[in-house]
């Protein structure tokens, strides 16, 4: 079985170069490690033309027992976004890298397959859940799955207007002890039944959202917890300030509040603070 939630969070520390980004970020990093929670820094490249490269958890993630996963990036931006020295930072932080999962070379043949923006892991269960989009390719996903040994859940979503949703991560988180999704954003009734029956068997605690909160990000709530097992649930403000009380109380529940303000994450990458938090497993 695999971890829960992670011993530490990958962050991409922003480029000097945006000012009111990086004052934020440090804000957030600073609030964090008070309260115990282990953050590593890896420094972003220059010149990067992405605005989601906060977004490590696009390009690489850790499955735990040593198995790392790098992704295929649906644009040039993005795929200059994978560093490299990522190895050599987690070896010196002590986490041991003993296989390595590559799909990047479906790049190749124009299928993309967007890590934990594309993927959202039920990691209790080993169920693996996409919606599928021109950054969530299908087959490959299924790949992902026989690889890993996930048990695969394909549905697909778009907003009011028709515009599919690209990455599963903007209409469902699964926690350790509860998830959120926007299922009314999945048109087909079958597969709306099916993605909540689902999520119900997990026995999480399971919170609907609206379209209008998901464009308030508020899938991008994470729940971690610190050195001392203290579980938190982290979000923005905008994301605190969309919750309606019943979803504020059961939240409630499973961690303390840490809310920070990320006006300019959310400004610049259309992207909240969970999608830069990505956890890295021993």
């Amino acid at each position: 079985m695999m971890n829960l939630i992670s011993n530490a969070f990958l962050v991409v520390r922003p480029l000097e170069k945006r000012n009111k980004l990086i004052d934020e970020y440090n804000l957030i990093i600073e609030g964090l490690r008070s309260k115990g929670i282990n953050i590593i820094e890896l420094t972003s490249k220059e010149h990067l033309l992405s605005t989601k490269y906060l977004c490590s958890g696009h390009w690489i993630s850790s499955l735990g027992k040593g198995v790392v996963v790098v992704y295929p990036m649906s644009s040039l931006g993005r795929q200059q976004e994978r560093n490299d020295l990522v190895f050599d930072l987690l070896g010196r932080k002590g986490f041991k890298i003993n296989d390595v999962v590559d799909f990047t070379e479906a790049e190749n043949e124009g299928f993309f397959l967007e890590g934990t923006g594309s993927i959202v892991l039920d990691r209790l269960n080993c169920v693996a859940y996409v919606s599928v989009s021109k950054c969530s390719d299908e087959e490959l996903f299924v790949e992902f799955c026989e690889e890993l040994e996930f048990t695969p859940v394909i549905f697909r979503s778009s907003y009011s207007d028709g515009l599919e949703v690209l990455h599963t991560s903007r209409i469902l988180t699964v926690t350790e002890s509860f998830s959120i999704v926007a299922s009314c954003m999945v048109k087909d009734k079958k597969e709306r039944k099916m993605l909540s029956l689902q999520l119900k068997k997990s026995g999480r605690d399971l919170i609907y959202i609206s379209e209008q909160q998901v464009e308030n990000y508020v899938t991008d709530i994470k729940q971690v917890k610190n050195d001392k097992g203290d579980s938190f649930v982290v979000m923005s403000k905008s994301i605190f300030d969309s919750l309606y009380t019943d979803q504020k109380n059961t939240l409630g529940k499973h961690g303390e509040f840490l809310v920070f303000d990320c006006r300019e994450i959310e400004r610049q990458g259309k992207h909240s603070i969970g999608s830069i938090l990505n956890d890295i497993f021993s």
